[in-house]
């Protein structure tokens, strides 16, 4: 070995050790008079610009940077991509959880994924239970029609609107006390179920149809007049 592959040597080495010191520095172009050194000194200049990549790009992802694109044809990155592309993902999917998707599911960050699904079957089980309290309390839990609180409301929101004309059906079912006296009470909530699903069936599907109380009904009829 002459002088100069020696202090080629020792410059490679120098390289190495300011790798083992977090130190990424560029470096410079060195040319070795033989073929063999010169493929060691390119293999070594690569593996620094791979280090370089691969650091500044793990670097972009402890910050959060999902917008850093990792760099092409390092392969001392490819777990750091796959768990890019799945930050990517997984971002993508928080944000339609934002927006009321909750048919999301995560499979494929281990421990974390069993947690961020079971945060997603809360907030699914959160969203049934509103939505069953907000049935009960729009609607008649004898007949399954809307009550007479909602009725009231679509009325404030029909006198507020533009949709006109609107119609209002009122009906009552007669002799119901007296059905109730001689057959039993549970026969006359039979005939209010029964009157009920005749009005359902008679009426569109965005009509209000409501029952008042007792044996009293409603029905809004919007875009409806009286013919």
């Amino acid at each position: 070995m002459n002088k100069r592959e020696a202090l080629i040597i020792r410059e490679l080495n120098e390289r190495l050790e300011r790798l083992f010191r977090g130190d990424f520095s560029p470096v410079r172009q060195i040319s070795a008079e033989t073929p063999e050194l010169q493929t060691l000194v390119d293999l070594i200049t690569r593996f620094v610009a791979y280090l370089a990549e691969a650091q500044n790009f793990a670097s972009a992802l402890y910050k959060g940077n999902l917008d850093v694109e990792p760099p092409p044809r390092n392969p001392l990155i490819a777990s750091c991509k796959q768990l890019h592309a799945n930050l990517r993902h997984l971002t993508w999917q928080a944000k339609q959880i934002a927006a009321g998707d909750l048919d999301q599911d995560v499979d494929f960050l281990g421990e974390f994924s069993v947690a961020f699904n079971s945060m997603i079957e809360a907030l699914r089980e959160k969203r049934l239970a509103e939505e069953k309290v907000r049935y009960v309390s729009i609607h008649d839990p004898l007949t399954d029609l809307y009550n007479r609180g909602y009725f009231e409301e679509e009325m404030a929101r029909a006198e507020r609107g533009r949709d006109f004309p609107v119609s209002v059906m009122m009906a009552d079912l007669d002799g119901l006390k007296k059905i109730n006296d001689t057959l039993g009470h549970a026969i006359g909530d039979r005939l209010i179920k029964d009157a009920a699903n005749v009005l359902r069936q008679a009426v569109r599907a965005n009509d209000v149809v409501a029952r008042m109380g007792g044996d009293e009904y409603a029905v809004i009829l919007p875009g409806a007049d009286a013919d």
